[in-house]
């Protein structure tokens, strides 16, 4: 209890140096164990050190399984602030160290040295030193609030990071919604049984081709030409391409096939390439 009390006052006086209050600093967070998920970590190191203890040796049980239920609640704490990334115990002592190092100096100039001098200090490159200070940050959620306005000090900025903008919404996603996406297939597997029954296979591949229904890529009569190597004609392409259309635009094929449901519009006569 005591152990696990030790470390969390330790973090939450690195964490809270500007804030007087941490009254739910038994609560744990994001980053930072409960008191009692702490107090099982410890007995977790408790049992193992009950495992190795060997009393011939000489040494009391208490002296031996200090290290022990020490070692768990430091593996815990520092498993926490990274998150499901394990992280060598070497890595997060320089991460200490450097924080130390910047609170040093912060307390004797009152700025915040770059991580050029801290790295010199530490006798290490500053690219191996931003490193590390990237694989021990910890998680961020895409709920966390965003501040677009000064980050300390001002009321300004408190009223910006509290006016609901959060990071999930400068992610930008390229991919379809699931309601389009469903669409797109119900219209392809509609057009490929269509598609089946009603053309003949030179007109399917001309179809496709011109479509892209196989690669995505669209194609134009020129092109297709270029890939039989001239032995069909752009007006034989046209014509493939005419005669398909007409069986698909057919009452028949419109509504056996169900390809009418997927056209906005009434006029079947007005419809083209992109109508499918």
């Amino acid at each position: 209890m005591s152990i696990s009390n030790k470390w969390l006052r330790r973090h939450h006086s690195m964490k809270t140096q500007s804030t007087p209050k941490f009254a739910n600093k038994y609560d744990g967070d994001w980053e930072t164990p409960s008191l009692d998920e702490l107090i099982q970590e410890g007995v977790c190191g408790l049992v193992r050190a009950v495992d190795k203890f060997n009393p011939d040796l000489g040494y009391r049980f208490t002296t031996y399984c200090y290290p022990w239920i020490t070692n768990s609640i430091r593996l815990a704490m520092r498993s926490a602030a990274t998150g499901t990334l394990r992280v060598p115990v070497h890595i997060h002592e320089l991460k200490v160290t450097s924080g130390q190092i910047r609170a040093k100096v912060y307390k004797e100039t009152g700025e915040n040295p770059p991580l050029e001098h801290i790295a010199k200090v530490m006798n290490m490159t500053e690219a191996r030193l931003r490193k590390i200070e990237q694989v021990t940050r910890g998680p961020m959620s895409i709920d966390t609030k965003v501040s677009v306005g000064p980050q300390m000090g001002s009321n300004a900025g408190e009223q910006d990071s509290s006016s609901g903008l959060q990071w999930s919404d400068y992610i930008i996603d390229d991919d379809q919604v699931p309601v389009e996406f469903v669409e797109c297939s119900l219209l392809r597997q509609t057009l490929e049984d269509a598609m089946y029954s009603q053309l003949s296979p030179h007109e399917r591949d001309i179809l496709r081709l011109r479509l892209g229904l196989d690669d995505g890529k669209t194609r134009t009569v020129r092109e297709i030409t270029e890939m039989c190597d001239g032995k069909l004609s752009q007006s034989d392409i046209r014509a493939a391409e005419y005669r398909a259309y007409k069986k698909l635009r057919s009452p028949y094929s419109l509504h056996h096939y169900g390809l009418l449901d997927f056209y906005e519009g009434g006029d079947t006569n007005s419809m083209t390439a992109r109508s499918f």
